[in-house]
Formats: C-alpha cells, sequence, structure tokens
C-alpha cells in the first residue's frame, strides 16, 4: 500500500493549545478540513494536511475517493481531532468504506466509523495521524477487507463492537482486550516507561471510543475489574523525570512532560472525552514536579554580538557655515545577552515571556579631522570618542518542535517478543519515539535593539582660543535599521547556521558585509558583523 500526496495542495499552519482549524482543497474542490479542539496539544506543533492523489495497492475497484495525510505522522491528541472531507461531488454512502493507511507500515485498515458518511461528509475522529480516506466498495470488497484482521487492536475491538449482539457480548469483548492488551502493559510499565506511555494512550483512548459507542460506562466498570486503579505514583513520577530528560536532550521540548503528566491522571481519574484535559493538572501530584521541570527545561538564552567599523571622508559642504573635507575612522562593537525562562500556568499552559535587557557597548572609538569656516573665522576641528549610553534589548521566541525520525525496530529493542509483538498492533504514536528537536523553518526570534547611543567630544582650535562640543549620534543603530528594518534587504549576507552549531546552541544567525551598504554617504569602508545566538540552558 503506497499513499501519494498531492503536494501542491498542501496546507499547513502552527496549532498550540489553544486549538485551531485547517482546511485544505484538492484541484477538484474537495474540502479538508481538521478540527483540533483546545487543550488536544500541549503545546505548539507544525501540522499539515495533504490532500492524496492516489494510493497504490487499495484493494477496492473505484480507488481513492477522497482522502487527505495528516502530519506529522504519529503525532497523539489529548482529545480527540476531527477529519471532515466534503466532495466536491456528492458520494454514495451506501458503498463507501472509511479506512486508514498507517504511515511507517504502510498497512490498510477498515474503520468501523462512529459517525457514518454521508453524501455530503465522510467524518474521521482522529486519535492520532496517518492516511484517512473512503472508497467506494462491492459487497465482495466489503466482505474480504472487514473479515481480514485489523493492524491495531483497538480498531479491531471497534469492528468487534459494530457487530456485537448486546451487552453481554460487549462486556466480554472489553474484558478481552484488558487482559491481553492492557494487562501485559500496565504489568510491563513499571520497568519501561515507553509501555507506560502506551498503557496510558491505550486506555485513556479506550475509554474515548467506549463513549463515542455509548458504552462508556460498561467499559469503564470492566476495566476497573481487570485492571483495578491506574499506574502506581512512584511510576509517574519516575516516568516524568525520564520526559524530562528527553525534554534536556530535545532543545526544551516540555511538550512529552505535560503529555505525560495529563495522560497518567487521565488514568488516574478515568477520564475519557474532556473538554479541558489540561485542567486535570490542577490537583495532580505531579503538578509540583511538572512545574520544576518545565522551568528547568524550557530555558533559554538570546545573545547578540555586532561589531562595526567603518572609515572615510565627507565632502566639503558650502553655506553660511562652510564645512571642509572631513575624515573619519570608528569602530564600534556592541553586546547583549537575554535570559528566557518559560511561565508555566496552574493547568500546564507554558509562555515563553518576552525578555528585556541592556544591549552594552563593549568598544567604541573614534578619531576624525575637518575643518569650518565662518565670515569670522576658521577653525580646524578633532572628535573623539567621549562615552556610549547602552540601549534596551528586547528579543520573543516563539518556538516549534518537530518529531524525531526514529525507526520502530529501533523502539522495540530490549522487549520480550511478546511484549513486541503486542506493541506491533498498538499504533505508532509519539510516546514511542525520542526526542523531538526545534524545527528551525517555522521557529522565529524576534529581536528589537532600542536606542543605543554613542557620545562624541569635538575640540575646535581657532585664533580666538579653543572651543570644545559634545555630539551624540546612534551609528550602530543606523546601520541595524538599513540592514534589518522595514524595508531591509535582508537575505543577502544572511546564513542560518546548521542546528547546534556549537555545544549548547540550537541556532545561529550570521550576517557580515564588507561595505556594501554604508550608513553614512561618503563612507569608503564600512564593515559590519552580526551574529545571534539561540542558546538552550536548561538547568539539570
Amino acid at each position: 500500500m503506497q499513499s501519494v500526496p498531492d503536494q501542491a495542495s498542501a496546507y499547513s499552519s502552527v496549532v498550540d493549545a489553544r486549538g485551531g482549524e485547517l482546511e485544505a482543497l484538492d484541484d477538484a474542490g474537495t474540502s479538508y478540513r481538521l478540527t483540533i479542539p483546545p487543550g488536544a496539544l500541549p503545546g505548539p506543533t507544525l501540522i499539515t494536511v495533504t490532500p492524496l492523489a492516489r494510493v497504490d495497492g487499495l484493494p477496492f475497484h473505484a480507488g481513492l475517493e477522497v482522502g487527505a495525510r495528516l502530519e506529522p505522522h504519529g503525532l497523539s491528541f489529548l482529545q480527540p481531532a476531527t477529519l471532515v472531507i466534503t466532495p466536491a461531488r456528492p458520494l454514495n454512502p451506501g458503498v463507501q468504506i472509511p479506512w486508514r493507511v498507517e504511515g511507517e507500515r504502510q498497512h490498510l485498515d477498515i474503520l468501523a466509523a462512529p459517525v457514518p458518511p454521508t453524501p455530503a461528509q465522510v467524518t474521521f475522529v482522529i486519535r492520532h495521524f496517518s492516511d484517512y480516506g473512503s472508497s467506494s466498495a462491492t459487497v465482495t470488497e466489503r466482505s474480504a477487507e472487514s473479515g481480514r484482521p485489523a493492524l491495531e487492536a483497538q480498531e479491531q475491538l471497534g469492528r468487534d463492537l459494530a457487530g456485537a449482539s448486546g451487552p453481554q457480548e460487549i462486556r466480554g469483548l472489553y474484558q478481552a482486550y484488558g487482559e491481553q492488551i492492557l494487562g501485559p502493559l500496565k504489568a510491563a510499565a513499571p520497568q519501561n516507561c515507553m509501555l507506560a506511555a502506551l498503557y496510558l494512550q491505550e486506555s485513556h483512548s479506550l475509554l474515548i471510543q467506549a463513549e463515542l459507542w455509548g458504552v462508556q460506562d460498561e467499559a469503564r466498570s470492566i476495566l476497573h475489574d481487570v485492571l483495578g486503579t491506574g499506574l502506581a505514583e512512584d511510576v509517574g513520577r519516575r516516568c516524568l523525570k525520564e520526559q524530562f530528560e528527553l525534554c534536556l536532550m530535545g532543545g526544551g521540548d516540555v511538550a512529552g512532560l505535560i503529555q505525560w503528566a495529563v495522560r497518567w491522571e487521565q488514568a488516574r481519574q478515568g477520564v475519557g472525552l474532556d473538554p479541558r484535559p489540561l485542567a486535570l493538572l490542577g490537583g495532580s501530584v505531579l503538578q509540583t514536579a511538572l512545574r520544576d521541570y518545565v522551568q528547568r527545561c524550557a530555558r533559554y538564552e538570546v545573545e547578540l554580538t555586532s561589531t562595526l567599523n567603518y572609515e572615510g571622508s565627507l565632502p566639503a559642504a558650502q553655506g553660511a557655515i562652510s564645512l571642509g573635507p572631513t575624515t573619519l575612522k570608528r569602530q564600534i562593537s556592541v553586546y547583549s545577552r537575554l535570559p528566557v525562562v518559560a511561565e508555566v500556568s496552574p493547568e500546564a499552559t507554558v509562555t515563553l515571556p518576552a525578555a528585556t535587557g541592556p544591549l552594552s557597548y563593549t568598544k567604541y572609538e573614534e578619531a576624525g579631522t575637518g575643518s569650518m569656516e565662518t565670515v569670522m573665522a576658521a577653525a580646524s576641528c578633532e572628535g573623539s570618542a567621549l562615552t556610549t549610553r547602552p540601549g534596551t534589548m528586547r528579543a520573543q521566541l516563539n518556538l516549534v518542535f518537530k518529531v524525531g525520525k526514529q525507526p520502530l525496530t529501533s523502539r522495540l529493542q530490549g522487549l520480550s517478543e511478546e511484549l513486541q509483538k503486542l506493541v506491533r498492533r498498538l499504533p505508532v504514536m509519539d510516546p514511542l519515539g525520542g526526542a523531538r528537536e526545534v524545527d528551525l523553518e517555522h521557529s522565529t526570534v524576534t529581536v528589537h535593539p532600542g536606542e543605543p547611543t554613542e557620545i562624541t567630544k569635538t575640540v575646535c582650535h581657532t585664533t580666538g582660543g579653543l572651543f570644545s562640543k559634545e555630539e551624540e549620534s546612534d551609528t550602530w543603530r543606523i546601520e541595524w535599521q538599513q540592514r534589518m528594518g522595514p524595508g531591509a534587504d535582508q537575505p543577502e549576507g544572511w546564513t542560518l547556521e546548521p542546528l547546534r552549531p556549537a555545544p549548547g546552541v540550537l541556532a545561529r544567525l550570521t550576517q557580515h558585509s564588507d561595505g556594501t551598504q554604508n550608513p553614512v554617504a561618503g563612507i569608503k569602508e564600512a564593515l559590519w558583523d552580526l551574529r545571534i545566538d539561540l542558546k538552550h540552558t536548561p538547568k539539570r
């Protein structure tokens, strides 16, 4: 089975804990609308909806009718998302068969949809991202595919529930699932946090599925009888600490920490569908540890270093005061380092506040000569650096993280053969992955330097004696504005160095210019260097 996406019709957007909606349209006019409810994601994530052009190997004579790829692959939610497909032409709901192609394993699963297709819409309740679609199927095709065991255990349970004849059979199905799937995961959870995460994920997904099918009370009762209470508190704390270690490796991605704490609390309270999942952390026994880990891991520094050296001569100017040619040589260096520490609300909403601090001069030297003539006198003048006044720098981080690539086989190493078989029947979601990494393409660092000032002292020699004056200038800021302000030609000369160009550095932006842009007309040589480093500075 091979899905082929229509990349030209893809739509992407960053969605955070506030939720959001994305819509992609294919060439035929079919709409693919993905709705992510508030609290479903613990942090900013780049989401992409891509209509499918075709799916090679579909076992249906009509092939693909409608379908979309949802990325990043394997992303799971604290509350289910919804994908609504509105076809350009009405469908025949009587022959539609909804399906999912699980991305990494390219396996087709027929879905027992809680929301049946209509001529105008196909609706999917999404627990995790894969490829979703619908096709027309003959009775023979439907029978053949529905009779084939589902790859994912919970999807097979959904099919069995759809065909159950009564409460007793439903009870038996849930009891078997608890004993065969959840029981082994819970037993292994104290020794393996990946399996503990899978246990929490699957038990919560099972309650959601039961609510969608209207049998939540039976499911909750049966699971309590089979499994007892949730995982022990010491398992919750130990695995939260392991998520903290992954956060340190992932450049401050606290999503795993929050997701673990919410999953643990969902299982402890037996909560399925909940409009405010993050609110569960308000009274959680993990709340204090979670807050501490988030603030220790999500810590950054924005460091700016810049030098500006230029020299040359200004032409003579005539007027009431005639100015002769002026030579000027000026050397300026500025530096700023701003710490950025995450703030955490009682409901585990994490924000990175704007940071403000001094933009200081580390070097300011000036040497200039010139002449001046009026109707009364003539003078020769010399200028030199007197002092500086620091400015204020403001920085704002908006960091997006992406799922790291880790093959399923590497995640299964060290597990018993029985557990490996079991894990292969569960969706490949993010709890199975390792540390995420900063998505540099979609993250932003906004820097605003404010009013650093150089102060020059000019001494002039006249026939009547000496006189001096002090003048203020903002040479460095003008150069910055010319290169970085609105309308500036920024792309030329910028270099974004690879992830982690130095220990602790997540990203580095550098710019060098050898005189192609000058803030003062007449200056022949202007050397400009700028480096902005984004550093991850956790407290381990």
